[in-house]
């Protein structure tokens, strides 16, 4: 009996990372042996009924889903699958090669279970996997199915990275449509850009089929401080994410299916704040205020929602000596209280108590103060007022005052 892992070893989608980390992670130490599906004609004669057999399946992945039915209809039982896009798993059910057809498949796969025949097929699988909570009751409800397990999502936490460039800037990050809520991250990009001009956005994303047309639209459309990238290779994609700080990964409520969004995770695995809406399972994976922003849906509001959490004026000093040292890959300690009240940290500056430092609002105004004047409180403290903001004021920087001497040493 053997063990084998049908998936893809070399795609650019969100599932295919997925299952490089889940084989290297899990299934590797287990004995399982990789099978690409790009080897889709040969992968039949090298499995048999006897083994065990695990799938990576979303909507997308055509030919894993025709190996899986094949197996299914050939009396395979020993078969699992992680199930991306629940409740479906083969969208449309009946296909044709009429369009027309196909919508009326897929109205029925929606709202009539296409007549109990994708039941027939999921009892057969051993274990149903899926990646949210949510995903899991969607699943059982509409099947009537006790094979089905939460399966949580697999980190790999060598490529936690933390955020070194602390800025305003955004990145996107995935495939480019219109499902995917990125003309509205554009849009509440564009109306930021009235405050704060300098906020940078980097597209990183490919358009299949027509969502090319899409992209080129998008491109015509938003252009002011928007660099379109295309997709990127892994060494690429961390240098552009080392130039951001937010993540705006917006979507569409899909109402009738629940996909878990491998995008979220990676800008929280790079440390990016993440800005999102509550649909599909994104609240499993972001908490307000904690490692990321819900927003409403409101361009207005989430624009001065935006705004708001940038800076707010307040700041504290505090010891060196109260942050512990931590590992890699570690959360850390919290340096200050985020709140409604003082909004996002903007810099940190290691100084003395004989410094000065100089602080800058987006009215052009400077103000100076001394280090040993900023009183000094603890890490999870929200600290105290530093400026008066005038009204549609913020803060827009912290610089640490270095003193030169008038006269420069001349040798003789």
């Amino acid at each position: 009996m053997g063990n084998f892992y049908i998936s893809s070893k070399n795609g650019t989608s969100g599932i295919c990372k997925y299952s490089k980390d889940f084989f290297e992670l899990i299934l590797r130490e287990k004995n399982y042996i990789f099978l690409d599906i790009e080897e889709y004609n040969d992968i039949p004669s090298k499995i048999s009924i006897h083994d065990n057999i695990h799938f990576e399946i979303g909507i997308f992945q055509k030919k894993e889903i025709q190996i899986l039915f094949n197996l299914l209809k050939s009396g395979y039982n020993n078969v699992t699958v992680t199930l991306h896009d629940p409740p479906l798993i083969k969208y449309p059910f009946y296909e044709f090669q009429n369009s027309f057809l196909n919508k009326i498949s897929k109205f029925f796969d929606v709202y009539f279970n296409s007549g109990g025949a994708v039941n027939v097929y999921l009892k057969k699988i051993r274990t149903i996997y899926v990646l949210s909570e949510k995903g899991v009751i969607i699943v059982k409800k509409k099947y009537n199915l006790d094979n089905v397990k939460f399966l949580p999502h697999i980190l790999n936490t060598c490529e936690i990275a933390e955020s070194k460039n602390i800025n305003h800037n955004f990145i996107y990050l995935g495939f480019i449509g219109k499902n995917k809520g990125i003309e509205y991250s554009l849009q509440l990009h564009q109306n930021i850009l009235l405050t704060y001009p300098h906020i940078k956005y980097y597209i990183v994303g490919k358009a299949i089929g027509k969502a090319a047309d899409y992209y080129r639209f998008l491109k015509e459309r938003y252009y002011k401080n928007v660099e379109y990238l295309g997709y990127l290779s892994d060494e690429e994609l961390g240098k552009v994410f080392d130039n951001a700080t937010f993540a705006p990964l917006f979507f569409k409520n899909y109402k009738f299916y629940y996909p878990f969004s491998g995008s979220i995770l990676y800008a929280l695995k790079k440390g990016k704040i993440v800005l999102t809406n509550n649909v599909n399972t994104t609240s499993e994976l972001i908490e307000n205020g904690k490692n990321g922003f819900i927003f409403s849906g409101d361009l207005q509001k989430d624009t001065r929602s935006f705004i708001k959490i940038l800076e707010n004026g307040f700041g504290k000093r505090t010891v060196l000596a109260d942050f512990r040292h931590s590992g890699r890959g570690t959360q850390g300690v919290k340096a200050i209280a985020v709140s409604d009240r003082n909004g996002l940290v903007v810099a940190a500056k290691l100084v003395n108590e004989d410094d000065e430092i100089m602080l800058i609002t987006t009215g052009g105004v400077l103000i100076r103060t001394r280090v040993k004047e900023i009183r000094e409180l603890g890490r999870a403290t929200q600290g105290v007022k530093l400026i008066n903001l005038g009204e549609g004021e913020k803060l827009s920087g912290l610089e640490k005052i270095v003193e030169t001497d008038d006269e420069l040493p001349i040798e003789e």
